[in-house]
């Protein structure tokens, strides 16, 4: 193969891997706004709690009231509702899922707490794998 061959099977190829790598990781449209966390947390709860019928757990909620997060949603939504799913599938029938929103220290902590069967070490590395 010549060398100018060579380079551009090396340039498709890189191509290539550049387009995969994006369609894996692109973000859509990033926008910012105002995220009522009483409000967001709530609908996030009631449809995991819809989506997981004929399941029997328990979702407790302890969310302050008028805590407001500037961000985006989209990404918010994907977190919060990735380690929900997580909880819901690792957490036997009859289990108990907590979900708490606080400020603490001037900041606001969004905590998912299951009392399932954990996460294996191997998989723990892959936890935040899809961001």
């Amino acid at each position: 193969m010549s060398e100018e061959a060579h380079g551009r099977t090396a340039k498709s190829l890189l191509h290539a891997v550049s387009e995969r790598l994006e369609s894996l990781f692109r973000l859509e449209r990033i926008e910012i706004k105002e995220v009522r966390i009483y409000e967001f947390l709530s609908t996030l709860c009631d449809e995991a709690a819809s989506a997981m019928s004929p399941r029997e757990l328990d979702i407790t909620r302890s969310f302050e009231t008028g805590l407001i997060l500037t961000m985006d949603e989209t990404a918010l939504r994907k977190v919060c509702s990735g380690l929900l799913r997580n909880a819901i599938e690792n957490t036997p029938d009859g289990g108990k899922i907590e979900v708490l929103a606080i400020k603490e220290d001037g900041k606001i902590r969004i905590s998912f707490r299951d009392y399932g069967v954990g996460i294996t070490e191997q998989n723990q590395k892959a936890v935040f794998g899809g961001f």
